[in-house]
């Protein structure tokens, strides 16, 4: 009996949890969503460098873009080596701190951007020209940043409707009322009762 019960706390050990069972299942998406997160970066590193000076027309836009891929790469680096690091610093006021100037250096590149908008491709213009691979790939990214904000803003709204409606519509619960209740007798055995 008692190696019983030792194969069953070893098996409840040996058990990974929940979280890690979903982890598991999710490592896939979580390893594309990080590749494909450090590729934008990389991307945004690599055209705000070579149109670093073709901008005229808003020489921050390049700026902006060389620092945002900067921080995202180091910012996935430090998630990536973060068991590592995490023996030597603390890792999480760190992150915290990266999301807080990525967050600040969004905004402003957006004001850049959109001010700017749709200024002129050709070189000819001056200072009205801004290269169109640059000016575009900085628009598009923040227009679809902004996009999935409003997404999950949406989404979470219509979550927190719905349980305020639920809350509100569903069935009540009833309260157990000790003064109108009456007890019935169960039935019993008829053998048990006669004797």
């Amino acid at each position: 009996m008692p190696e019983q019960n030792k194969n069953k706390v070893t098996e409840n050990v040996n058990r990974p949890s929940r979280f890690q069972q979903c982890v598991k299942k999710c490592s896939g998406t979580l390893r594309f969503s990080f590749i494909f997160a450090s590729a934008i970066h990389i991307t945004k590193i690599v055209i705000a460098a070579i149109y670093f000076h073709k901008c005229p027309v808003e020489p921050e836009i390049p700026k902006y873009l060389l620092v945002m891929g900067i921080i995202g790469v180091v910012t996935k680096l430090i998630m990536l080596f973060r068991n590592f690091i995490i023996k030597c610093i603390k890792v999480t006021p760190i992150l915290s701190l990266l999301a807080t100037v990525e967050l600040t250096i969004f905004i402003i590149g957006s004001y850049y951007i959109y001010r700017e908008f749709e200024p002129s491709y050709e070189p000819q213009s001056g200072e009205k020209y801004c290269d169109k691979t640059l000016y575009l790939f900085s628009f598009i990214y923040i227009t679809i940043i902004y996009a999935l904000l409003l997404l999950a803003i949406l989404i979470v709204s219509c979550f927190i409707l719905a349980v305020v409606l639920l809350d509100k519509l569903g069935p009540k619960e009833r309260t157990h009322d000790a003064e109108n209740t009456t007890e019935i007798p169960l039935a019993t055995e008829q053998g048990s009762t006669e004797k």
